[in-house]
């Protein structure tokens, strides 16, 4: 994984025939992460893979406190969220 695309680091080794894997990391919105995979045999590399570069527009909304806003109708508490 690259957050540059020039410096990689390994972030997961995986045994053969693997089709899908998750990589968990503390992704940062508006960053632009790529990925690319490569074969290894005893201390032999393929090269690179096609690269592939994604990344997060934006995170979650997080309730950071009851404030006026939105009504929760079972409690009639009205609330706002905001992005953290």
């Amino acid at each position: 994984m690259s957050s540059d695309g020039t410096n990689y680091a390994v972030v997961k080794t995986v045994n053969s025939n693997i089709i899908t894997v998750d990589i968990d990391y503390n992704y940062q919105p508006g960053i632009s992460y790529s990925f690319g995979t490569r074969a290894k045999t005893n201390n032999n590399y393929s090269s690179y893979s096609n690269i592939v570069v994604g990344g997060i527009k934006s995170l979650a909304p997080v309730l950071l406190s009851p404030k006026t806003g939105l009504t929760d109708q079972s409690t009639n508490i009205n609330t706002e969220l905001e992005y953290k």
